[in-house]
C-alpha cells in the first residue's frame, strides 16, 4: 500500500521572507526551511510516525484479508481497513464484468426469436443489450411489410405459388401454405384412387403417392387371400392336383414345352416359365402357386397354396391334354408335351 504523502507549508514570521515547508512520505517526515518553528516540527513529526505505525499495522494485516466472486457478486473478509480501498474498488470492477457476461451467456442460451406477425415484430428473449441492432433490423423489416402487404399465395390442383413473398418474414407463412397444399393435393388424389382385384389379382389406378402405400399393401393382401380361396378344390378330399409332369418326371417341365434334365433348377430360365416341378427322384416334387417347387403341401401355404402334387395325370389318349383325376378338370398343356410312346 503507498503511504500518505503530505505536503504542508507553515508561515515564517512576518520578518522572515521564507517558508517552512513539510513532507510525510511513508511515514517519514521532512522539512524545509523550518529551523524557526519548533513546535510545528514536533506536531508533525509524531502526526508523521503515527501514520507509519498504521501503514505497518495494515501491510502486517494483509494477508488475512480475502476476496471472492461467486456468480457475479463480490464478497469481502477482513478487508474493513481504508488500506484496500483501492483494492476492493478494482475486485468489484472484475466480479461486476465476470457477471454480465454470465448473463450474456445465459441470454444467448434462450436463443433470442423473432416473429413478425400481420405487421407487427415480437421478440423473444431478446432483451439483452447485445440484441439491440437485431430487433431494430427486425422491426424495420416487420414494418415494410405491414405497409407493403403485397404478399399472395394461390393453392392450385395442390401445388402452392408465391408472390412477392421473397422476404424472410414470409418464411414460416410460406411453409404453413406449402404443408396445407400438400394436404389439399393428397385429398385431390384420394378420389381418384381405384382398385380392383380380378381372379385373385390386384389392379389400382392413380395409386402412386406414397399416401396410399399401407392401402395399397392391404388390398393386395385381401386380394391374394381371395385368388387363394378359389384356387382350393372343389371336393373335401385333401388329394392335390395332380401333376402335367409326366413325361419328363425327373426335370422341370417348362410352359414353352421343353423340359429340364434332372438336377436343373435353372432349366426355364425362372420361376415364371415353370409349368411344373420334378415329380420323382427330387425332396422337392409338390409344386406350389408361385411356381416353386416345395418338399410337402404345407411348405405352398406361404407360396399361394399347391398348384400340383406329386401324382402325374393319366394321360387318356388325347395328345392335347392331361386330365386330373383329383378334380375332375382338365389341365391343358401343349400338344408337344403330351405325345410321347404308348408305352408311356
Amino acid at each position: 500500500m503507498n503511504g500518505l504523502l503530505l505536503l504542508i507549508a507553515a508561515n515564517a514570521p512576518l520578518a522572515s521572507t521564507t517558508k517552512c515547508e513539510y513532507v510525510c512520505h511513508y511515514g517519514d517526515a521532512k522539512f524545509t526551511n523550518c529551523e524557526d518553528f519548533p513546535d510545528f516540527k514536533k506536531q508533525k513529526t509524531a502526526e508523521c510516525l503515527k501514520l507509519k505505525k498504521e501503514i505497518e499495522k495494515a501491510n502486517d494485516e494483509s494477508s488475512k484479508c480475502s476476496y471472492v466472486c461467486q456468480n457475479g457478486e463480490a464478497k469481502f473478509e477482513n478487508c474493513e481497513n481504508d488500506a484496500y480501498k483501492a483494492f476492493k474498488e478494482k475486485s468489484l470492477e472484475e466480479c461486476s464484468k465476470m457477471k454480465r457476461r454470465i448473463q450474456n451467456m445465459e441470454n444467448s442460451n434462450k436463443r433470442c426469436t423473432y416473429k413478425c406477425q400481420n405487421g407487427e415484430a415480437a421478440f423473444t428473449n431478446c432483451e439483452n443489450e447485445a440484441f439491440k441492432e437485431f430487433k431494430e433490423k427486425g422491426m424495420e423489416e416487420c414494418s415494410k411489410m405491414k405497409q407493403n402487404a403485397k404478399c399472395s399465395y394461390v393453392c392450385q390442383n395442390g401445388e402452392a405459388k408465391f408472390e412477392n413473398c421473397e422476404n424472410d418474414a414470409y418464411k414460416a407463412f410460406k411453409e404453413k401454405s406449402i404443408a396445407e397444399c400438400s394436404k389439399m393435393k393428397q385429398r385431390i388424389e384420394n378420389k381418384q384412387c381405384t382398385y380392383k382385384c380380378q381372379n385373385g389379382e390386384a389392379a389400382f389406378t392413380n395409386c402412386e403417392n406414397e399416401a396410399f402405400k399401407e392401402f395399397k399393401e392391404k388390398r393386395l393382401e385381401e386380394c391374394s387371400k381371395t385368388k387363394r380361396e378359389t384356387q382350393k378344390p372343389t371336393n373335401n378330399s385333401k388329394t392335390s392336383p395332380c401333376s402335367p409332369n409326366g413325361k419328363n418326371p425327373k426335370g422341370l417341365l417348362c410352359k414353352d414345352g421343353s423340359n429340364g434334365a434332372g438336377g436343373d433348377w435353372k432349366a426355364c430360365g425362372g420361376n415364371a416359365n415353370r409349368m411344373a416341378c420334378p415329380i420323382k427322384e427330387t425332396s422337392n416334387p409338390i409344386t406350389c402357386m408361385n411356381m416353386s417347387c416345395a418338399k410337402t403341401e404345407d411348405d405352398c401355404s406361404e407360396k399361394g397354396g399347391v398348384k400340383y402334387g406329386s401324382e402325374p395325370c393319366p394321360f387318356v389318349g388325347t395328345p392335347a391334354r392331361w386330365v386330373s383325376s383329383t378334380l375332375g378338370t382338365p389341365s391343358f398343356v401343349s400338344e408337344k408335351q403330351c405325345q410321347f410312346d404308348d408305352g408311356d
